[in-house]
């Protein structure tokens, strides 16, 4: 019977049953239960009574219940607990029937049948003084705690610590999102025009109630697809306390410049339509958002954005950008988008661009001074993006990640040098890239133009590009170990690779078709690996060219060539450069291109 809820002891006041006027227990005496206010002894008013044991179990029992010796209530000659579900009357009979005592109602109230009287409809009445949910939301309820249709009607209002008011609307006409509950509380905190407002009451200060580290920028006055309202301000005040979440609703956010964006940020956007940050000035060519702090000495760190999509005018200078980002590390951008929103950062560090669109949208990396000390562009990270006419320009930038990207149009794809001179010997000439798993397609000119790069691997990708501009797919210049393996190059304006002033490259298991001009034109390349590519001509849907042959070495300063185990189908595998063979390159187990 796992379905009573049995909770009131069947027992004297005193624990054991005694005689009404001796201390002596009710030997073998009788107990009765029954309804409030009635004889228990007739059986029409008796009620059920259970003996509850160890396990909690209950059994129901006959009456009366029988006394023993010493004056404790027995079930089957054993000592037990005996529990009703109710309040009761109880009379006690001595051994010969004569009444000890008669309580007409041992409870005045029923444990567990109370609680359920208070939540159910009209429970409320029980409490005196409390307020019901119907009350406050009458007509009138708003009088029970104070109302104001605003925000800034609080800060007149003298309240004493623990009361509660509500606000309508943050600021009237811009909706109930931005209204709440505020509580006087005790302290002085900076007003936040959102979720901390000052009073007129010294010491305390209004809290908006259920509010954490996550808020909404409509409690701060925001309001989407309004040009009038300009969010800047509201932005900032939202940022006033470092480590907040701030969310927005799907629709357009307008701002003015300058917009700081705070370290130590989330900034989330609607998850399904989207959230856009708009210039609010819609036709000015100008820099809207900003995460810097002009000196190297304070850094903006660790915000995050999620969902916001960056929308501008496209700017007309590099540095006149959707996004400005400077002395900025750890910034993560998770699923956003950029529409002619261009991005400039120098002094960059570890910020990640992962699952972003970015349409028209150049992405310019520079310094812009060079310092003793050298500081350089650290880690950025493209992942799983995909970039329409949006080019990343990149100076003294070391281990630039491109990751399952894909990149089409625009006047070039990546391009990257360094400030640094070209140093002799094996020192570094520049800095490392890493592109895995990406497509830069369909380019104007170069897909990739590196500069002074070092310590780079470019595998897993497919590069097709130079046809407007009539040139290569990929220039390298002084590059300095790079590891080019598994790529397809396709269909270029001319060549398919150029090499000027490259040292220890490694190139494997690549497909070089269909460029116009020879696949590989080397100057001044030297420590080369070539194994295992194919070159020739290949058609497939998007057009191709005719390419001249595999490689040539277009002046005579390359040596240190091993080219092994390629096959060059149709073209001649290696012209240009006169000389002893051996010291240009060493030719084994290809297929047309005879062993020297």
């Amino acid at each position: 019977m796992t379905d009573i809820t049995a909770n009131v002891v069947v027992s004297m006041p005193s624990q054991l049953f005694t005689m009404a006027r001796s201390f002596k227990a009710v030997a073998n005496g009788k107990i009765y239960i029954g309804k409030i206010d009635e004889d228990p002894v007739n059986p029409e008013n008796q009620i059920q009574v259970y003996v509850e044991n160890e396990d909690g179990s209950h059994v129901p029992v006959s009456q009366p219940i029988i006394i023993n010796a010493a004056g404790y209530p027995v079930y089957n000659g054993q000592i037990a607990k005996f529990v009703t579900v109710q309040g009761h009357s109880m009379a006690v009979y001595d051994a010969y029937g004569a009444q000890q005592f008669y309580f007409p109602n041992i409870l005045k109230y029923d444990p567990d049948q109370f609680r359920k009287e208070l939540s159910s409809p009209g429970g409320v009445e029980l409490v005196n003084g409390a307020v019901s949910y119907d009350d406050i939301g009458s007509d009138d309820g708003y009088n029970i705690i104070g109302e104001y249709s605003q925000l800034s009607e609080l800060r007149n209002a003298s309240p004493t610590v623990g009361d509660a008011v509500l606000v309508k609307e943050h600021t009237t006409g811009r909706g109930v999102e931005g209204g709440g509950i505020f509580r006087a509380t005790p302290g002085a905190i900076e007003d936040d025009d959102g979720v901390f407002i000052s009073s007129s009451s010294p010491g305390v200060h209004w809290v908006r109630q259920g509010s954490g580290s996550h808020v909404k920028i409509e409690w701060f006055g925001g309001a989407s697809n309004n040009q009038d309202i300009d969010h800047s301000t509201i932005l900032a005040n939202a940022q006033k306390i470092l480590g907040r979440s701030i969310e927005f609703n799907a629709g357009s956010y307008y701002f003015s410049p300058p917009c700081i964006i705070q370290p130590d940020m989330n900034f989330v956007g609607s998850g399904g339509a989207k959230t856009f940050w708009r210039n609010k000035n819609i036709n000015a060519d100008a820099t809207v958002f900003f995460a810097n702090t002009g000196t190297s000495s304070k850094w903006a760190e660790n915000s995050i954005f999620e969902r916001i999509h960056f929308s501008n005018d496209l700017a007309t200078q590099t540095t006149k950008s959707a996004l400005a980002m400077t002395n900025v590390g750890l910034f993560k951008f998770n699923n956003c988008g950029f529409y002619n929103a261009p991005i400039y950062a120098s002094d960059l560090h570890f910020v990640t661009w992962n699952g972003c669109v970015f349409i028209k949208s150049p992405v310019t990396m520079n310094e812009d001074a060079v310092s003793p000390s050298f500081p350089i562009n650290e880690m950025p990270s493209f992942i799983d993006c995909y970039m329409v006419e949006s080019p990343i320009d990149i100076t003294d930038v070391t281990d630039l990640h491109l990751n399952n990207t894909a990149m089409f149009y625009g006047p070039f794809g990546i391009k990257s040098t360094s400030h640094r001179p070209l140093q002799s010997g094996a020192d570094s000439r520049g800095y490392p890239i890493m592109i895995t798993n990406s497509t830069i397609d369909n380019i104007d000119g170069y897909c990739l133009d590196l500069n002074r790069v070092a310590l780079a691997t470019i595998t897993n990708s497919l590069f097709s590009g130079g046809r407007v501009s009539g040139t290569a797919a990929i220039r390298l210049t002084e590059v300095l170990g790079l590891s080019f393996s598994s790529n397809v190059i396709h269909f270029a304006g001319q060549e398919c690779v150029t090499l000027y002033d490259v040292q220890n490259l490694l190139m494997g298991n690549n497909q070089f078709s269909s460029c116009n001009g020879y696949a590989i034109k080397a100057q001044l390349a030297r420590n080369v690996t070539v194994n295992g590519n194919f070159f020739g001509n290949q058609k497939v849907t998007g057009g191709w060219n005719t390419c001249t042959g595999g490689i040539n070495f277009d002046t005579n300063d390359s040596l240190a060539w091993i080219i092994t185990g390629n096959a060059f189908v149709g073209i001649p595998g290696v012209a240009g450069q006169t000389g002893s063979g051996r010291t240009v390159y060493t030719s084994a187990a290809n297929s047309g291109l005879a062993d020297n």
